[in-house]
Parts: structure tokens; C-alpha cells; sequence
């Protein structure tokens, strides 16, 4: 669907070994369910930083991330989006340093 959707050889679009795609490495299943289009051009490509950014934001929202969680809540999302502790500790020291910037 994704491959249609954008006009791309589904065996030209670059992934990991396991088949995960674009910036935020959505599994291909995921994509029509999550995907969005966060540059208004359109299109779901998630080797763009505003789609990559919108549908990852979509995909935690979706499975209950919102504001005001505690810490805890949201490590558990992040895992329940990636099973690595590394990544979810990561994305929270991310988060920290945006948050200081404000």
C-alpha cells in the first residue's frame, strides 16, 4: 500500500533488516494504519522529518500517549512502539532536552 500510495518499487525503498522503514522505522504494516501526512504535501513519505515526526505521534496518541502522563506511562508506550530500553531511554533524554530549551 505504501509503495502504491507513493509511486515506489516496493524493492527500492530502503529499510532495516527487518523490513522497518522510513526515519522512525514503521513496520510496512503500520503505515496505512498510522501514517501522516505532517507536511500537508499530500502524501505519507516517512523519509520526510514531518511525516516521520506526525505518524509516530499518531501511532503513540493512538495507543495512549497524551499530556500530563507520568514517566513511567509514557517509557511503557515508547516500549510498547519499540521493544528497546536503549530507545525509549533515548527518546525521554530527547524529550528532556527539547523540554529545557523551552
Amino acid at each position: 500500500e505504501y509503495s502504491v500510495a507513493n509511486g515506489v518499487d516496493p524493492f527500492e525503498i530502503p529499510g532495516s533488516g527487518y523490513g522497518a522503514v522510513g526515519l522512525c522505522q514503521f513496520m510496512p504494516s503500520n503505515i496505512a494504519t498510522y501514517g501522516a501526512d505532517g507536511d500537508g504535501d499530500g502524501r505519507v513519505d516517512l523519509f520526510t522529518v514531518p511525516d516521520a515526526v506526525a505518524s509516530l505521534s499518531h501511532y503513540l496518541a493512538r495507543h495512549g500517549w497524551k499530556a500530563g502522563l507520568s514517566r513511567e506511562r509514557q517509557h511503557a508506550l515508547l516500549m510498547r512502539y519499540n521493544h528497546s530500553t536503549v530507545y525509549a531511554n533515548t527518546i525521554m533524554a530527547l524529550a528532556d532536552r527539547v523540554a529545557a530549551l523551552k
